[in-house]
Formats: C-alpha cells, structure tokens, sequence
C-alpha cells in the first residue's frame, strides 16, 4: 500500500511546474517590475521597507513592512501604503491567464487598469509579452494587504506547515525510543509520518540555527552574527542585498502565503536582533509570558481565513516552550514518569505542555481534511545539554548546564524530525542523516520546484523518502565561539575566535585554538578525548565548508641593483590579530616574520634587485589592521616611498566615508611595479562589513531577552 501511495505522490508531482500558480505581487518576480521604482524616502511611522520587492533588494517606499501591535503580538505584515490618487504600474513580461485579487484597508477600492482600459477582479488577463497593470488610489490613503494574480486554472499545490520545537532534544520524545511519556501526541503524528533518527541542525542557539534551516546556507554564511544578540547595520545590510533567499522569501515568490506564528525574536527586524526572512506576515509572542497557549489560539483564529484562502500556505508555527526558564502548568509537570533532576522533570514537564497544544492544533487541522491538503513537518532549532561533563563549555568558557549554544556535541545538535506527505497513512523510519540545511532543497523538491545547484550549501533528501540510499556526508556545524565536523563516527571540535564580538564576553584579545577529538560510536556521551592525528588532519579539511573570504592585505617591497636597506613592517589589530598567510588564506610561518601581541613583525634586509611580498588578515576580521612601515630604522613621511596607509586612499572613496578602506583598494589587479625602491600596501577586500560599528540594544530587545532567559 505504503508504495501505491509513493507512486502516486511521485506521479502528481510531475505536474508541478505547468502554468497555473499564484502570482503575489508583493515580491520581486521575474518578468515582473515595478515602474518607476521610487526611490528611498522616509518611513510612514512604524513600518520598514520591504526589501522583496524589487531586482537586488532596490527599496521602494510604497511596499513596507506594516508593524504593529495586537493582543500581544508583535505583528508584521507585507502591505503597499498609496497616498491619495498616487498610482502604482507593474510591467508584466510573463505568460499570463490570471484575474487580480485585492484587498485594501481604505474608504474606496482603488481603481484598475491592464494596458489603460478598465478592469475588474472578474477580468481575465492574458498576455505574454510586455503588459502594464495599474493601481491607481482615491483620494484618501489606503493600505493595500493582498495584491496577487489568481490563475484561471489552478495547479494542486499542497501547502506546508512547519513546526518548531525550540530546545527539542532528540531523546525524549517517545517516536525515538524514550519512556518519559510526555510526547504522545507527536507520538500518534509519528505513527504516520516518515521518522528521521539522526537529523543534525548546524548551530546550538536559536538565530544561527533557524537562519541555517530556513536559508540551506551554513550559520556564517548567512551574513549575520553568530555571537552577539545585536545584529550590526552592516550585516543586515550585506543580508539584504546579497543573492541569498530564504525559503519563505522563495515560497512568497512562487505564490504562497506565507505566514510565521509563534515565538522567534529573530523573525522581525525591527528589534536590532532579527531580520526579515521574508515572510508576508508575522505573529511573534515574545513579549508575552504565557506564550504557548496564545501561540495556539492565534492559529485557531487564522484558520479559517487560511482555509479559505485560495493560495496555498505556508505555516511555520514556532513554539519557545520547552526552552529556559522552565515553569510548566502543574498539571503537566506531573504527567513526566521517571526519577530525574528537577531541572529535567520541568524541562519536560514544558515539552508535555506543548505537546498538548499540538494536539490540539492536529485535531484541527484533521477537523477540515486540511492536513491531508498539506505537508506537516516537526523539528527542533537545537538541543540541551544536560550531561556535567559538558556543562563549562571548552570553546566560550560559559557555564551552561540546561543551556545551550556554548558547544556542538551531539546533545546540543541531535534533534527530532518528522515529515508528514499529505494523505501518509504509514510510518517509516529512516537512519540515514539529514542536516539542518538540506531543508531548503527538500522542502522545495517535495512542493515541486526546480532546486538549483549551488543554491543551498545543503542538498534535498528527496531520495530518503523513496528508500535510495544517499551515503553519509560530512556535517559541519558552527556556533559560538566553536566549529565542528563529524563524519563516520568521528567528530573534531576547534575552539575558534572567528565569530567573535567585542563584549561583555569576549575583551579582544585571541589566544589559544586547540582542538577536540571524539568518537560518537565507541563514545557517545563524548567524555574521552582521543588522539588520531591523521583523522584529525582528514576532518580538519571540511572546515574549509564554513570559510569565507576575509578581507586580505597585501605587502609588497621592490628594491633595485643599488638598494641596501633594513626593512621593518608591523601589522597588528584591535580588537584580535593579524595572521601572516598567503592568497589562500593558509597561515605562514617565515624565518623573517615573527609574532608579536596583537600581530606579525617582519625584518630583513633588501640586497639588490629583489621583490619581496607579504600578505595578511585579521583575526577575527572585525577590524582593520594598523601597518607600520620602517626602512633603516625611520618611518617615512607620507608619500615618501608608498601607496597605501602610507600614501593614498581609494579614488572616490573619501576617508570620511565609514564603508571606506584606508587602504589602496586594488579589486581588480595589483599596484603596477614601480621604476624606483617602493613599499606598495594595498587591499583586496571581500566582505561589505564596516569596521566601525556599534550597536546599543533598545529596550524592547533587551526585554525579549530577558524575559527568555537570554541574558540576565
């Protein structure tokens, strides 16, 4: 039976991709465009821009993010603010038999054209080539809420509900094995679901993990932080304007509604702690106390109008219980069977708790047959660690007993999964290991899109479903203040100063990045330490997954026949250090160069015609590293014998300007060779970060931290 129904899933999904899917306009599209573009002005109070709309993220002030308050909720919607008799027109370039639908908060409906005749939301729109619809508004403000184009003929697009458990360690649901009795709903969903044993999330805390599973991109390549709480002006910006499209912006795009109810900080950018994923609206609880049930009830109060929405949906639905402070109703907290610490008992007292509402919301849904309609997956963002023996973490020094984010042992990444295929009447455990981000690709694959090479550092585990063995590939995983790789039965974990932040936490200065072995097999609680240097030499290549390129600085000393000088540079850094290295970013060690606090010292003697070059960067590269240049012993004047720090800056780059590199920017070929003895010091710069920055956390981000046990 179970293979009747995999073949009919698998036939139904050829018919993905024929015309007939929702257009919202709300979103950047191929073949669609907005004209003219407006350029950037002031936000209407309590909005900010949607950077969706438009090619390579180009604000447009009339589509915003609509912010508001409501029971609670921090509430964040895509919406199109129209001043009176303003009008908006759409250039259309793509196959179209679609009819517009839209809803307005406004005294009167704003009037529509396609190609400047009249229309309706009854006329059908054909056209292939270039079309213009436009929007034009009354005479008094209105607020446009949906705006899309509804084909006439409607392909069956599932939709997809995605629910998250945050701190859900993988051994304490009952579908995995464990006797604590405080999952029998997940438990009951499992029992038609395909059950994955040994899914890893890439990061222990809950941004770098969430943005990792919703973006398919490795935690630091996602552009954001993974060690302070505050989000730096520059990393939202390089997020927005980078190529990287997260799953809700990309399902958005492709027509789904796509809607977040629950408890994630991290969702909304208006806090300094998050950014917009894309999401065409938001719910977030953080602010309330008694969230989980709220979370719930919100959706209970959708669902009708979810239902009855004709574009497919896709839920995400993210509950902070059982995450610290743990304070379960009384009732649920007697319902955990077993002798236990008491930290554990109410830890699982609040994933009882949750498992009630989940309930609740599975009966709905079976209710209307809407979950027969939908694709239902249930995670976790990470772990917790409750074994002693990892409590002082190795990597940050934080203790972090019934906490997370300080390491990457199996207890803070193992965690559960399971996927529903609409109509599954069967359950199916798989033991073959999925990562955090192949949810991307499989999400899409399973929905019936095209999943693009190089799109997502993860891959689809389409095939798992189907029982094709896909082998074994390496996890790599970051967090702070630590990166890990694992892969048949090993695990090697580096203590790294790459993620780190000027802080409470961290004073600047890099030290010591030693290196932690384990066997997960012959080991599984990851006490001992091994000592394997070929293995750890063979693992420590994947770290390579994690890098990106960091801002190089480049030295270079040309002397000629009758040149005889002693050359002395100094290159140091702070906050961190300078790293001698070569293009490759591999480290050097050179009988000239020595180390020194904060970076490198070089000293040799010139003896004729020669060209020496020295390259470097910083460590971490949150800073730009002061050079110091002698020859014979004296520093030269300014413009004496160099380009550089020492001479010039960028062209059309004034030295006022923050983004600006006191260096000589060489971006496309290095400095020409001089006719004369010349230091030549330039940069080949990679990242878009301002070096700069500081970031004071307003307090309605400190209050959601607080209130969830973030900081103290």
């Amino acid at each position: 039976m179970k293979y009747l129904f995999w073949f009919l899933f698998a036939f139904s999904h050829l018919y993905a991709d024929r015309i007939g899917r929702y257009i919202n306009l709300m979103y950047f599209l191929e073949g669609i465009q907005v004209i003219p573009s407006k350029p950037k002005k002031p936000n209407p109070v309590n909005t900010s821009f949607n950077t969706y709309v438009n090619v390579k993220r180009q604000t447009d002030s009339r589509f915003v993010n609509l912010n508001r308050w409501e029971k609670g909720a921090d509430i964040s919607e895509k919406v199109i603010i129209l001043e009176p008799f303003e009008t908006l027109v759409f250039q259309i370039q793509t196959p179209l038999d679609h009819r517009v639908s839209i809803s307005y908060i406004g005294k009167e409906e704003p009037n529509l054209f396609w190609n400047g005749n009249p229309i309706t939301t009854k006329t059908v729109l054909i056209g292939n080539k270039k079309n213009f619809l436009k929007v034009q508004n009354g005479k008094e403000k209105t607020i446009i809420k949906k705006l899309f184009l509804e084909p006439t003929f409607r392909i069956d697009q599932k939709n997809f509900i995605f629910l998250v458990i945050d701190s859900l360690r993988a051994d304490v649901v009952g579908f995995n094995g464990a006797s604590y009795g405080v999952t029998p709903n997940l438990d009951t969903l499992a029992q038609t679901s395909f059950i994955f044993k040994k899914h890893l999330v890439n990061s222990a805390w809950t941004r770098p993990s969430t943005y990792s599973f919703l973006t398919g991109r490795y935690p630091s390549k996602t552009y954001i932080n993974i060690w302070d709480y505050a989000i730096f002006p520059s990393e939202k910006k390089a997020f927005y304007e980078s190529s990287l499209f997260a799953l809700p912006a990309l399902l958005s795009h492709f027509g789904y509604r796509t809607i977040m109810i629950g408890n994630n900080p991290f969702l909304n950018d208006h806090h300094q702690i998050g950014v917009d994923l894309g999401f065409e609206e938001v719910y977030d609880f953080s602010f309330l106390t008694e969230d989980t049930p709220k979370i719930t009830q919100k959706v209970f109060e959708m669902f009708k109008e979810i239902s009855l929405d004709p574009r497919p949906v896709f839920l995400f639905i993210n509950y902070n219980d059982p995450h610290r402070p743990y304070e379960p109703p009384p009732l649920f907290l007697s319902k955990v069977k077993g002798n236990m610490d008491d930290r554990k008992r109410r830890y699982l007292g609040e994933l009882a708790f949750v498992d009630d509402e989940i309930g609740k919301l599975l009966r709905l849904f079976h209710s209307e047959n809407f979950l027969n309609n939908s694709f239902f997956l249930v995670t976790s963002d990470h772990g917790e660690v409750m074994n002693l023996h990892h409590a002082l973490s190795k990597f940050t020094g934080v203790y972090t007993y019934f906490g997370h984010g300080q390491g990457l042992y199996e207890e803070d990444i193992h965690v559960p999964l399971l996927i529903r295929i609409p109509h599954q009447n069967f359950s199916k455990e798989i033991s073959q290991l999925p990562q955090g981000i192949d949810l991307p690709p499989t999400i899409l694959e399973l929905l019936g899109f095209a999943v693009y090479e190089n799109q997502f550092d993860g891959r689809s585990f389409y095939d798992m479903f189907k029982d094709i063995f896909m082998p074994e590939r390496v996890y790599y995983g970051e967090t702070r203040g630590v990166k890990g790789v694992r892969l048949g039965g090993w695990k090697l974990l580096k203590k790294t100063y790459e993620f780190h932040r000027l802080g409470k936490v961290w004073e600047g200065d890099v030290g010591e990045e030693p290196e932690f072995l384990y066997n997960y097999i012959e080991d599984p609680e990851e006490y001992k330490l091994y000592q394997n240097p070929e293995k750890s030499a063979e693992l420590r290549e994947y770290f390579k997954l994690g890098e990106y390129k960091k801002n190089l600085y480049c030295i270079k000393i040309h002397s000629f026949e009758n040149d005889k000088r002693k050359v002395m540079i100094q290159a140091t850094t702070f906050p961190g250090k300078v790293v001698l290295s070569n293009k490759n970013y591999n480290p050097l060690s050179l009988p000239e160069a020595q180390t020194i606090y904060r970076g490198v010292r070089i000293q040799f003697q010139t003896e004729g015609e020669s060209e020496k070059e020295y390259c470097f960067y910083s460590h971490p590269d949150i800073s730009i590293p002061q050079i110091n240049v002698f020859i014979d012993q004296r520093e030269p004047k300014r413009g004496e014998i160099g380009v550089g720090s020492l001479d010039v800056y960028p062209e059309n780059c004034p030295i006022y300007k923050e983004s600006c590199l006191p260096l000589y920017v060489a971006k496309f070929q290095e400095p020409q060779r001089p006719k004369k003895f010349r230091v030549q010091i330039w940069a080949l710069p990679q990242t878009n970060k301002i070096r700069s920055e500081k970031v004071v956390l307003e307090k309605d981000a400190i209050d959601i931290l607080k209130k969830q046990g973030y900081i103290q």
